[in-house]
């Protein structure tokens, strides 16, 4: 027996209703209107939605979670005063190499089964479907990260195949192996070191050392929402670590400094990590997220099911990603060839380095804001003091052809052909004729 007209139109609205209220969801962060997918886009979540009647979304979701072309792993972090750890999950598509870099909250909160329960009830007397993962870390000490890690999988529904835990001393050491990182301020930023000491970062366009680096990404405001703010510069500042660091150096001594730096790990492999690593210093394979939740009074809870729909959507585009062709023999090979469209000569996938040679404090970070909102690649900003102020901007080039389209915010700027040993595509030497970000052509 067919069904009515009305009944028809009544089930076909019901289901644009449901897939409305969960991108308005997934857009916008349920708690609290605070959005906490930072770069990057969703895929098209109507794909995920039943087409044949046979599967629900649902089930087509832990299909993709479950993947085998997928290895997943986590990063512990201790924080200085050793009050705190810091968890980073890495997913990388070993079929395309593309790899997602995801902040989980360190003060989270998630709904656990009966199976956890019953395990964590053994030393956290009382613990109901709720658990933070501070607890966690208090009463369970070193043992912390293998539970943190059953949680995280339950969590997220993704098998995690290893983790790694990492000092805070060496966590230092490891932001410090890429020479100063840069981060624009708009008010001078201050905190207190281990030993309790005033430290302040200036205003403006400042480089910043592994301690001051480490500082940036972990302190706590002491707002309701410290957590949050914690996630989004941790977001914004390793994102431009890991891209000066692939634009600097081997992926081969990347993963030795790394290794060397791990105190404790299990079931670890760094063959994924690797090879994804070396992908992206071809092409930008690399995306960073902050977990799907939300936080209100220093607790950032985490729905499952929305870190799930993340997650997997993750993961489905991962698993489309192109690889971008090889280049020479290999990827860490010291003379750098670049992949590009010649036809189209679109700077947007190379690695671009801004110089301020116009002595204008913070111009060069402007420019890197408003070129990275076109979408361009901004690998390394920094100061160029054996000579300046120039009067006219320079672009250099590793192939001709190349960096012509920037022209359209820098006109009148010279162009030349030649090497750059920093592993950067393009070079902008910014004159004092663009000392002015608003100055650009329209």
């Amino acid at each position: 027996m067919k069904p009515s007209l009305g009944k028809l139109i009544f089930s076909i609205i019901s289901k644009v209703l449901v897939v409305a209220i969960l991108m308005a969801g997934i857009g916008f962060g349920s708690y609290q209107g605070v959005t906490y997918y930072l770069t990057g886009k969703f895929a098209d979540l109507n794909e995920d939605e039943q087409a044949d009647g046979s599967k629900t979304t649902e089930a087509k979701k832990q299909e993709e979670v479950k993947d085998e072309d997928v290895e997943s792993s986590l990063l512990f972090v201790d924080s200085e005063d050793g009050m705190h750890t810091y968890i980073i999950m890495s997913i990388v598509n070993v079929d395309t190499n593309a790899m997602d870099i995801i902040y989980i909250p360190e003060n989270a909160q998630v709904q656990v089964g009966k199976d956890i329960q019953k395990k964590l009830s053994k030393k956290m007397e009382g613990i109901s479907g709720a658990v933070e993962f501070r607890d966690v870390e208090r009463i369970y000490g070193d043992e912390k990260y293998e539970i943190i890690t059953e949680i995280i999988e339950e969590m997220t529904a993704v098998e995690i195949d290893g983790w790694d835990h990492m000092s805070a001393k060496n966590a230092v050491s490891f932001l410090d192996s890429v020479s100063h990182v840069s981060m624009s301020f708009t008010d001078s930023f201050s905190y207190r070191n281990a030993k309790g000491e005033l430290c302040v970062i200036d205003e403006g366009e400042q480089p910043l050392d592994g301690k001051q680096a480490m500082a940036y990404i972990t302190y706590l405001d002491g707002t309701s929402s410290q957590e949050s703010n914690r996630l989004e510069r941790s977001n914004t500042y390793l994102e431009k670590f890991f891209k000066r660091m692939l634009a600097k150096k081997k992926v081969s001594k990347i993963i030795e400094t790394y290794s060397g730096l791990v105190e404790s790990s299990k079931g670890r492999s760094y063959d994924a990590l690797e090879a994804a690593l070396k992908e992206g210093k071809t092409k930008d394979s690399m995306t960073f997220r902050i977990l799907q939740g939300g936080e209100t009074d220093k607790v950032f809870a985490i729905d499952s099911q929305k870190a799930q729909l993340q997650i997997s959507t993750l993961m489905k585009q991962a698993a489309s990603y192109k690889k971008s062709s090889k280049l020479g023999k290999d990827s860490d090979d010291d003379s750098k060839e670049t992949s590009f469209d010649e036809e189209k000569a679109d700077s947007k996938d190379l690695s671009i380095e801004i110089y301020n040679v116009a002595y204008v404090q913070g111009i060069a970070g402007e420019w890197q804001s408003y070129l990275e909102d076109k979408g361009y690649n901004i690998t390394l900003v920094d100061t160029y003091q054996q000579e300046g102020p120039i009067s006219t901007t320079r672009i250099k080039v590793v192939k001709d052809g190349i960096g012509e389209d920037l022209l359209e915010f820098f006109p009148g700027a010279e162009i030349s052909v030649g090497s750059i040993d920093t592993g950067g595509d393009i070079q902008i030497y910014i004159g004092t004729d663009h000392a002015s970000v608003s100055g650009e052509s329209e």
